[in-house]
This record gives C-alpha cells, sequence and structure tokens, in this order.
C-alpha cells in the first residue's frame, strides 16, 4: 500500500486560477483572435493597433501570469492523486496532456509577442499553429473530463468545483 501526501481537491486559488484561464481562452478565441489583418498591417508599416489588438495582448499577458502562477501553486501544493482504478494509459496521457496545455500557456503569449513587437513572421505561424494544438489539447481535456464523470463515474470533476 504506498502512502501518498497528495491533496483530495486543488486549492481554491489553483480553482480560481484554472477558471480564469478557462473565460480568458473563451474571451481571446471567440471575440479577440482578429489578428491576422492586423499583423499583416504591421509588417507592412501601416497603423494596426485596434482595441482587438490591445485586448488580444493583454489576456495573453494574464494567460502567461496565471499559468505560470498555476505552475508554481502545482510544485508548492501538489494535484491531487488520480481516482482508483484510473487506467495507466489515462494517467500517462493525463500527464502529457496537462503539461502539453502548461507549455502552450507559455509559449504561445511568447511566440505571439515575438511576432507582434518584433514584426516577425515565423513566431507569428508557429502561434498560428500552436494555438490550434492548444485548443485540441484543451478538447481532449474536457472529453477525459466527462468520461471520468459519466462513465467512470470517479466523481473527478469534484476536485476543480
Amino acid at each position: 500500500m504506498t502512502v501518498s501526501n497528495a491533496p483530495s481537491a486543488y486549492s481554491p486559488m489553483q480553482k480560481r486560477l484554472h477558471w480564469a484561464v478557462v473565460i480568458l481562452l473563451a474571451l481571446q478565441y471567440l471575440f479577440f483572435d482578429g489578428m491576422g489583418r492586423p499583423f499583416h498591417q504591421l509588417m507592412d508599416g501601416l497603423p494596426a493597433w485596434n482595441t482587438t489588438v490591445v485586448i488580444h495582448l493583454v489576456i495573453g499577458v494574464l494567460v502567461l501570469l496565471a499559468a505560470i502562477w498555476r505552475l508554481a501553486l502545482r510544485r508548492s501544493h501538489g494535484v491531487p492523486a488520480e481516482p482508483e482504478g484510473t487506467p495507466e494509459r489515462a494517467k500517462l496521457a493525463g500527464k502529457v496532456v496537462h503539461y502539453g496545455i502548461y507549455a502552450l500557456l507559455i509559449i504561445l503569449p511568447i511566440s505571439g509577442s515575438v511576432a507582434w513587437f518584433g514584426k516577425i513572421g515565423t513566431p507569428a505561424e508557429v502561434h498560428e499553429i500552436l494555438t490550434n494544438v492548444l485548443l485540441a489539447l484543451v478538447a481532449i481535456h474536457v472529453l477525459a473530463a466527462l468520461v471520468h464523470q459519466f462513465i467512470w463515474k470517479d466523481n473527478l470533476l469534484l476536485r476543480m468545483k
């Protein structure tokens, strides 16, 4: 029998930061994703700043800060153990998806900032591709949470409530 010091749930701050990032990403994707035209204007030396650009950049910085804070809390407070009965492959997949999301929440704001402020096309292309990878990982994350809750019925969602 293995004794674990893992918490039974995420800390209140971990939960707030999780849901804040969810809201920020939804806002970014749904309302402030129109950076293509302004970026091309910027690259052509034309005026490119508008409300969408400013909000997109602010949200990116907030996501970056929240991701770093979440990683610090993960290190200092730990995370709940996987529910009993979770298949080993699912545990491994969960770790890969979680760390992939964390990595992208850090890489995306950096690549976007380098592209915008450096007026460099390659980081902008990387930013666009990795945004799609992030969306795919988030979809996998949500699907896995639903599998835990409704198929395996292990109440995993309560840890983030």
